[in-house]
């Protein structure tokens, strides 16, 4: 799915984010559901949130979607 505004970005972004916080799994889901966009907008760190949710290291998921 990709993103009609960069405030549809954020938004997704900023749910994933508390998903990792949380440390609920459901943010995989949520991953895959906007994956398109999500590639589109973040190239490769997408790759590598994706991997860390898959391995279960959802620190390291969150780490990598922090602001610059």
């Amino acid at each position: 799915m990709l993103f009609r505004s960069p405030a549809d970005l954020s938004e997704v972004a900023g749910q994933i984010r508390q998903m990792l916080a949380e440390g609920d799994m459901a943010a995989e889901d949520l991953l895959r559901a906007h994956a398109a966009g999500l590639r589109q907008h973040w190239g490769a760190r997408f790759d590598a949130v994706q991997a860390a949710v898959a391995d279960f290291d959802l620190a390291r998921a969150a780490e990598l979607l922090k602001p610059a």
